[in-house]
């Protein structure tokens, strides 16, 4: 074997081993982009799992968020409806009074809504025939006790009203009718209303 061959063959076997270490740096190359591959895999599983958790923990305070609100709205609407409701029997109650606590509450009402003492007492047409009179007088009665002027007189013509009365003298009026009253009322005291109701 000549020094060629021996040159060959050197050639052939250092190029063998170095394609064996490019194979081996392949190899191992390939497996560390393999097992990066999978840490990343399991780290974007690990991601989206600790993701999935947040939005399942934020949709749920959403959730109850939201069913707390509900149930809020339909408490107040509760509330809201008993207030109504009793309201609506206050100003029944009031329309129903006996008449004469009915014509002595007007009378004092009037007394002390008049601020010249000669104003027109409007009525309904119920209440100018059955207690107007009375209420007119009874209020005069009241002031004059009082030291105050007392030529209230009663209007003539009913007014539109369902209980109550309006204390008229020229373009003045104050509005002293059950709806305004039990408003007045209703303003004042709905959140003891509810309170009491809600017990």
């Amino acid at each position: 074997m000549g020094n060629t061959e021996k040159i060959t063959g050197r050639i052939l076997e250092d190029a063998r081993n170095e394609a064996r270490e490019i194979a081996r740096q392949a190899g191992e190359k390939a497996a560390a982009i393999r097992r990066g591959g999978e840490d990343e895999a399991e780290r974007m599983l690990r991601t989206a799992d600790e993701e999935a958790a947040r939005d399942a923990a934020a949709l749920k305070v959403r959730l109850e968020s939201a069913a707390s609100l509900e149930a809020r709205k339909r408490v107040l609407r509760e509330k809201q409806l008993l207030v109504d409701e009793a309201f609506a029997r206050a100003r029944e109650l009031f329309l129903s009074m006996p008449r004469e606590e009915y014509a002595s509450l007007l009378a004092d009402l009037a007394a002390s809504a008049s601020v010249t003492g000669r104003e027109q007492i409007v009525f309904s047409r119920q209440d100018l025939e059955t207690v107007g009179a009375e209420v007119c007088r009874m209020a005069n009665e009241t002031r004059l006790k009082a030291g105050k002027p007392a030529a209230l007189t009663l209007a003539e013509e009913a007014g539109d009203i369902e209980g109550g009365f309006i204390l008229r003298e020229g373009p003045v009026e104050t509005n002293c009718t059950a709806d305004v009253l039990i408003g007045g009322l209703r303003e004042d005291l709905a959140g003891e209303v509810a309170a009491i109701l809600l017990k």
